[in-house]
């Protein structure tokens, strides 16, 4: 009966053109209501610097002290040597609309300036995340090092921009820091795109890989460059010191686990799946204690009275005297980079738990690490149970094999790189 008359009512023009306004105006309010937008590649306004002679560029989301570890300390370690063949550097926040400095660091002391101030000689930092109708100026001369996808993404039209601008003869090519598989970061997306299509301008891109095993993942993947270059990554020193003044202390009965709940690839929710099967199926684990290292999070219980306690993000003395007394180590990470954890576990002595991902697989390249294959929780229960049957509190605090860099230089082929670029 209502579809009857509901025919009958739209055979009547009036109420058919009616019905159909009200259907586009409700559309159009549902489409307005999407958010479309990608604020990680928010344009810059570019304009014209007279600033002569050669200025190299670090484009980093944000330099804030609270930031300043992991992938943007290794960047601003690589930047750091870089500048050192450059009359004028200058590091460009992009996420950032203010920035509280780290003490110490070769940059502290820089003029920090809004974006769409007048350009200026020597060294400076440019904070850029509220960048609407500001201007950032760029001479014919800047070179730029990318970090993130999005800075890459930001980069590309900066040496589009400086080649039409200038009519340079061909634009000069971008240096790009790869430190992961950053389309893995999300699900197949618009992010996924955008990050993947960063790798697909080897006219415009230097890339510099974090870890042979990555670039190896890249060239396997089928990404080609015309020059490329990779460093494996050195110990931190104050990690190292410590290592050496920590060799006498016992281990305990005592796993520490990388736990990350915000990161989806540290895999966190299996992480807890696979201590909940060894605390119910090692009668033993009632007599160890569970860490989590990372992010704060709350304690989750496993069964038999055990919980994976929280220790959050620990100084570099904490994390040294908890890897020290730690037996064994739960680190898991999806993604082609082996990743700092399960590497810095195993120079402290700790018995490794880890997963392969394509190309990568410590179990030969590093000493004391077990890399799964699969990551079923049982499968990882097993592994646990195998270790903590090994128990010695009187286990080396040492990794006779890694993956660790002994070179002095960490970057040492910075005077290739340059040659490369100018």
């Amino acid at each position: 009966m209502i579809d009857w008359l509901v025919k009958r009512l739209l055979n009547n023009k009036y109420i058919y053109n009616l019905a159909k306004r009200a259907h586009s105006e409700i559309r159009s309010e549902i489409s307005q209501g999407v958010d479309v937008s990608i604020p990680e590649i928010t344009p810059f306004e570019l304009t014209q610097s007279h600033i002569k002679g050669l200025r190299v560029n670090l484009l980093v989301p944000a330099l804030s002290e609270k930031y300043v570890f992991g992938g943007i300390a290794t960047a601003l370690r690589f930047y750091e040597q870089l500048s050192q063949y450059f009359p004028c550097c200058r590091i460009i926040i992009t996420d950032e609309a203010s920035t509280s400095l780290k003490l110490g660091q070769f940059y502290s002391d820089w003029p920090v300036l809004d974006v769409g101030s007048e350009d200026v000689l020597g060294n400076s930092i440019i904070v850029a995340g509220d960048r609407a109708g500001k201007p950032l100026a760029i001479s014919v001369d800047d070179i730029f090092v990318t970090t993130a996808w999005w800075t890459t993404v930001n980069a590309f039209t900066f040496i589009d921009w400086q080649l039409n601008f200038y009519e340079l003869e061909k634009s000069r090519k971008l240096i790009y820091l790869i430190q992961d598989f950053e389309p893995g970061f999300y699900p197949w997306s618009t992010r996924y795109a955008l990050a993947e299509s960063t790798y697909r301008n080897p006219d415009k891109t230097i890339p510099v890989f974090n870890t042979r095993i990555l670039k190896d993942f890249f060239d396997k993947k089928g990404f080609k460059f015309e020059n490329s270059f990779f460093f494996d990554p050195k110990l931190n020193p104050e990690l190292s010191r410590l290592q050496r003044q920590l060799k006498g202390v016992k281990k305990k009965k005592q796993i520490i686990v990388y736990g990350r709940p915000s990161v989806e690839r540290n895999l966190f929710s299996l992480l807890v799946q696979s201590l909940q099967c060894w605390s119910d199926e090692y009668e033993d684990s009632i007599n160890w204690k569970v860490y989590s290292a990372g992010e704060m999070h709350d304690p989750i219980l496993l069964g038999n009275g055990l919980a994976v306690e929280s220790v959050g993000k620990l100084s570099l003395e904490q994390y040294a005297d908890l890897l020290a007394e730690s037996s064994i180590g739960l680190s898991l990470m999806l993604s082609p980079h082996p990743s700092y954890p399960p590497l810095e576990m195993a120079m402290f002595g700790v018995d490794v738990i880890t997963n392969t991902y394509a190309n990568k697989d410590l179990n030969e390249a590093v000493s004391n690490v077990t890399s799964l294959n699969s990551l079923e929780p049982r499968e990882i229960s097993k592994a646990l149970i195998t270790l903590c049957g090994m128990y010695n509190k009187h286990k080396p605090i040492v990794c006779e094999k890694n993956i660790f860099s002994s070179e002095k230089n960490e970057f040492g082929f910075i005077k290739d790189l340059i040659e490369s670029i100018k």
